[in-house]
């Protein structure tokens, strides 16, 4: 019988959002992106970790720390003006996948599939971490998305640097079952 032992859950750090990006107010985005003066408080990008029987199963992957340390990491020109004033990121050093993992005494190598809700970098960020092993859960109208005229700023994974389209690309193909 396939048992499920423990689920918890792992932070990769923090993000502030517009209130308007929580609740709207009925403002067209493209105006409280530009003039809205508020974050809300930080909340968690957390990471589910399911411990199953057959190795762990990650439910999403959390922040990738390379958004706040590699300037390029997010689009430049008018999409990355957008990223800039959607979000604002707290990721400490520690807070790699891998690191949380290790904290709560899981080891990366062990993850065999890691689900992934949707495909926005906060989702994705540690697909770059995770085994080749390990595959990788994503619905078939996610993946459509990403090929999609103006993907960037939907948010969904084209992003040069959350991972870079070509290694997100590369482990969908060898890995990824889309879910109908």
């Amino acid at each position: 019988m396939n048992l499920v032992n423990r689920v918890s859950a792992v932070s990769t750090g923090t993000v502030q959002i517009r209130p308007e990006h929580v609740e709207t107010n009925g403002t067209p985005l493209l105006w409280w992106v530009n003039t809205s003066r508020q974050w809300t408080a930080p909340r968690p990008i957390n990471v589910y970790v399911i411990e199953h029987d057959k190795g762990l199963v990650l439910f999403d992957t959390g922040q990738d720390r390379h958004s706040v340390t590699d300037p390029g990491y997010f689009p430049g020109g008018p999409a990355g003006h957008i990223y800039r004033r959607l979000a604002r990121f707290d990721i400490p050093p520690d807070a790699t996948l891998t690191g949380r993992l290790r904290d709560q005494g899981y080891d990366i190598a062990d993850v065999r599939v890691a689900i992934v809700s949707h495909l926005h970098q906060d989702h994705i960020g540690g697909l770059r971490e995770l085994p080749k092993s390990a595959q990788v859960l994503v619905s078939a109208a996610e993946l459509a998305e990403v090929d999609k005229r103006f993907a960037v700023f939907a948010g969904t994974g084209a992003c040069p640097s959350s991972p870079p389209t070509s290694l997100l690309a590369t482990a969908l193909e060898r890995h990824a079952r889309a879910l109908a």
